[in-house]
């Protein structure tokens, strides 16, 4: 959902999409596949239909969730073909989410934020007895997998591909760093980004492990007293909430006083930051 619904639009552009030719987009979705695996929802047939659809769409002048996007940018740098790729997984995820919030319900009982979730598993243990809801869970699992398999993976190697030369605010300041800890699996024998670690000043040759002692959580604009910088494992959550009221700010006793209030350097928050 982040990745097509929220994030996609800054990168694919439907209009250059219904310009694509099906034919050759469908022989394209090929090259960012993982071995073994065959494009999802990239046939020429299917490709059309999603083209008569948007087209039917713009006609009627109302582009619903694709309206307030960057159409024709010249930042954008899919080819038609690469757009129309992306914009027919783009529809696919809004079937895809909905399988993947059924197989949360099946064990959480609904979706989002289900309570019968836990660490180590989960609550339901009558249910767990009954074959058939291991099945209903298991065949909506091999759906959303195949999808990420087939789909969502290739358009992370083509979204990559289109845009590895992407100048940024961070070449300019010199901070050419990049963390992820246990996240993503990138590439497929001589490196492997599928723990801890982070690559500096671009850099991809070098892999540094994380040191987890370093990491210390800071409180400056969060509403808690500050104690400092500390690491997680001797954290202090004592709050502080100072809220917002004409310009000026509440006390733990609920007297208006005047005191900083939520801003740029104020307390604005209740998660702590890194």
């Amino acid at each position: 959902v982040h990745f097509y619904q929220l994030h996609g639009l800054d990168w694919v552009d439907i209009f250059s999409a219904l310009k694509a030719d099906p034919m050759k987009a469908s022989k394209l979705a090929f090259k960012y596949v993982p071995d073994g695996y065959e494009p999802l929802a990239t046939g020429a047939d299917e490709l059309s239909e999603v083209q008569k659809k948007i087209t039917e769409f713009a006609k009627r002048g109302d582009l619903g969730p694709f309206k307030n996007a960057y159409f024709g940018h010249k930042t954008m740098r899919f080819s038609p073909e690469q757009n129309l790729i992306a914009l027919s997984h783009y529809l696919k995820t809004l079937e895809i989410q909905r399988i993947a919030a059924q197989a949360m319900a099946i064990f959480g009982g609904k979706n989002p934020h289900p309570q019968s979730l836990t660490v180590g598993g989960v609550t339901c243990i009558m249910d767990l007895q009954d074959p058939s809801r291991l099945g209903e869970y298991l065949t909506r699992f091999q759906q959303v997998a195949d999808f990420v398999n087939r789909a969502y993976y290739a358009d992370i190697v083509m979204a990559a591909e289109a845009y590895r030369n992407e100048p940024s605010v961070t070449q300019k300041t010199n901070l050419g760093n990049f963390i992820a800890h246990q996240e993503f699996q990138i590439g497929k024998k001589e490196w492997l980004l599928n723990a801890s670690g982070y690559i500096k000043d671009y850099d991809l040759t070098k892999f540094y492990p994380i040191d987890e002692s370093k990491i210390e959580e800071d409180v400056t604009h969060s509403w808690y007293q500050d104690t400092g910088y500390r690491h997680p494992y001797n954290g202090e959550t004592i709050p502080e909430y100072t809220g917002y009221v004409d310009g000026k700010s509440i006390d733990g006793k609920g007297n208006l006083v005047n005191t900083k209030v939520a801003g740029p350097k104020g307390k604005y928050s209740w998660i702590k930051s890194p």
